[in-house]
């Protein structure tokens, strides 16, 4: 039992990337523009945690990942999830929020998103899947009304997490009430 705690450990310390838990956010208006998002994440260290249940194998922890591609930023998170202690596979969720730049030319918007996860994995290997599923943005115009569904997919070790992420960003408020 021991040596789970401590692989539990081990993976609780090296988990996902990604984010900060905020109450849970409601989806606000959708966006009218469609755009393809791409790019990688890291977090270093990937996580700390918050609490370890070495019976249920149940853990939280917060962490933190810095953005490359399309989007460029930092984001926080909280995570909680259950581990399976025989063979190391877990599942988790998050509530995240990035505060960064998209690279959209000239423009280069600034905002922040907030997003929910879902994601499993294996805390042995490393290696883990996910989407999130963004519920609303704020800051320049092209943040607003966000929404999207993204993957990701990467690789989580005890000093470090990195990966990539993909998928449809909607955004952008619709105008209203513009005279012609």
């Amino acid at each position: 039992m021991r040596r789970w705690v401590s692989l539990l450990l081990l993976f609780v310390l090296g988990a996902a990337s990604v984010g900060f838990v905020a109450p849970p956010a409601v989806a606000g208006p959708r966006g009218h523009t469609r755009t393809a998002i791409a790019g990688a994440w890291e977090g270093s260290p990937p996580v700390f945690p918050t609490s370890i249940d070495p019976d249920t194998g149940k853990f939280t922890v917060v962490g933190h990942a810095v953005w490359s591609g399309d989007w460029v930023g930092v984001s926080i998170f909280h995570m909680k999830g259950t581990i399976n202690l025989a063979t190391g596979d877990y599942v988790a969720t998050a509530e995240t929020e990035f505060q960064g730049t998209w690279l959209d030319g000239d423009n280069n918007s600034r905002g922040a998103l907030k997003w929910r996860e879902k994601m499993r994995g294996n805390f042995i290997t490393g290696v883990f899947v996910g989407t999130f599923d963004i519920l609303e943005g704020s800051g320049d115009p092209a943040f607003g009304c966000s929404s999207g569904h993204f993957t990701w997919a990467g690789y989580a070790g005890p000093a470090a997490s990195y990966g990539g992420y993909q998928g449809t960003w909607i955004h952008g408020c619709p105008l209203r009430g513009r005279r012609r």
